[in-house]
């Protein structure tokens, strides 16, 4: 799908913005040389977000770190991995973690600096990973499971999943399927209203701006 012309003058202004801003402004996506470098990026500055807003993030544990850091290092040597980077002024600002496979590619997680949010450098980030992905010959960019605002600014045709539910034969089936369901509700509940408090808190914090305002 394309753009409306609000998104891309949004993104026209913004990327004017931080050049004019930042001396040094570098997309990139991470080689073998910046990974380790990207990932301690993308856990510090996922959980940054997730912290202002007092919530608890999915990267704060050195386990689910060391998992993903192996996981994207056995990604990258197969070429599925796709790290996009920003870096403003040498630094590491802003970070998607991606992936690719059948023609597509995922974004499943990603992380900015939330001192930089009126410089929406996640959205500026996205529209370059978008691009690349289009450049590479992929016929769809997937923003996954979720229903948060910021993946309706990019026009997307939603899709819907289906859950089958398997139970052991010795298990009343009607049963299983009550319980299995009851316990998906509460997740989903749960989850939709974790996403919905953070995402209030930060458009409380955000400060619209006079000129290409999302």
């Amino acid at each position: 799908t394309s753009l409306g012309k609000k998104m891309r003058s949004n993104l026209g202004y913004y990327d004017r913005l931080i050049r004019r801003t930042f001396t040094r402004v570098e997309f990139s996506l991470a080689d073998a040389n910046q990974l380790e470098e990207g990932m301690t990026a993308l856990f510090e500055l996922h959980q940054q977000r997730w912290h202002a807003r007092w919530l608890p993030g999915v990267l704060g544990t050195p386990r689910v770190q060391a998992f993903h850091r192996e996981l994207a290092q056995v990604f990258l040597e197969r070429g599925w991995l796709r790290l996009h980077l920003l870096k403003l002024e040498g630094r590491i600002e802003s970070v998607l973690y991606c992936f690719t496979g059948h023609h597509k590619t995922y974004y499943y997680l990603g992380g900015f600096s939330p001192a930089l949010h009126k410089y929406s450098i996640g959205t500026l980030l996205n529209a370059h990973a978008i691009q690349h992905a289009i450049e590479e010959g992929q016929t769809e960019f997937d923003f996954l499971r979720g229903n948060e605002e910021y993946k309706y600014r990019w026009n997307p045709q939603v899709s819907f999943n289906q859950q089958v539910l398997l139970t052991h034969t010795k298990f009343p089936a009607r049963i299983a399927g009550q319980a299995g369901l009851a316990v998906h509700q509460v997740e989903r509940y749960l989850e939709h209203k974790a996403k919905a408090f953070a995402s209030k808190q930060g458009r409380k914090k955000e400060t619209p701006s006079t000129e290409g305002a999302s």
